[in-house]
């Protein structure tokens, strides 16, 4: 059977002090945009934030954290930090992947709904950065231009 800590006894784990204010962000109950420099913390702190929901039984329906990062290395990195602050048994509701990641995993899941046009292969392969790099070139697109469309793109896609 799992155990819930009530919101008033749940405390950081490793005996990790927090700052009034970094501890109600930590605590708050709604969607909360952390921006800060590296070094600061930021990963800590949504580490804990995903304890938290957890260990206290505040995560909504379906009663799953999902964190998206750009970087593989990061998105292990808060897996591996929710894994020791919480335990296995909390931790498994809990999943990081990188956006691209979960786009495939996305158009895995859900390809085939897509129009026969539009539809991958079976044996689909994500482009690698030089496929991307001879797209442009074969598109006649500048090296600077390809850097703007990233840019872009990746914008893009962290708003929706």
């Amino acid at each position: 059977m799992i155990r819930y800590t009530s919101s008033g006894e749940w405390k950081p784990v490793d005996q990790m002090s927090f700052d009034p204010t970094t501890l109600n962000i930590i605590k708050a109950e709604v969607n909360t945009m952390v921006s800060a420099g590296s070094g600061a913390g930021k990963t800590e702190l949504l580490a804990q934030k995903a304890s938290y929901l957890l260990q206290t039984n505040k995560v909504g329906y379906p009663r799953q954290i999902l964190a998206l990062s750009y970087k593989v290395d990061a998105a292990k990195n808060l897996s591996r930090r929710v894994t020791d602050r919480c335990g296995d048994t909390f931790s498994r509701r809990f999943v990081s992947k990188t956006y691209d990641a979960f786009a495939k995993n996305i158009l895995d899941q859900f390809g085939n709904l897509l129009p026969d046009d539009l539809r991958p292969r079976y044996d689909y392969a994500i482009a690698t950065d030089s496929d991307v790099t001879a797209a442009y070139a074969g598109g006649r697109i500048s090296k600077d231009n390809a850097k703007k469309e990233e840019f872009l793109l990746k914008n893009i896609s962290s708003t929706v």
